[in-house]
C-alpha cells in the first residue's frame, strides 16, 4: 500500500472495521497515532474527499503501469505433481 495515507484510503474504501498491525508498528506510539489520526480523518471525509485531498497534496500514488494484482492461489499447490491413483 506504500504509505499510511494510501493504506488508510484502501481500508476506508473497503469499509474496514479494524486494522491489524505488526507488533513492531503496534507498540510504536508515533506510528499508531499516525494511523489512528489518518484513519479518523479519512472516515470523516469519506473515500472520495480523502482521495482528492491526497491528490491535491501530491501524496496519492497511482498504481504503476504494468502492475497487476495476483489472482491468489487457486486449487492445490503443485496439483500437477500429484501422482495418479
Amino acid at each position: 500500500m506504500g504509505s499510511i495515507e494510501m493504506a488508510v484510503l484502501n481500508v476506508v474504501h473497503a469499509k474496514g472495521e479494524y486494522w491489524e498491525l505488526w507488533r513492531g508498528d503496534g507498540i510504536n506510539v508515533e506510528t499508531t497515532a499516525a494511523i489512528s489520526n489518518a484513519w479518523e480523518e479519512a472516515r470523516k471525509l469519506g473515500y472520495d474527499a480523502y482521495k482528492d485531498k491526497l491528490v491535491t497534496e501530491g501524496r496519492y500514488q497511482e498504481q504503476s503501469p504494468g502492475h497487476r494484482r495476483g489472482k491468489g492461489r487457486r486449487g492445490r499447490r503443485n496439483a500437477g505433481l500429484t501422482p495418479d491413483v
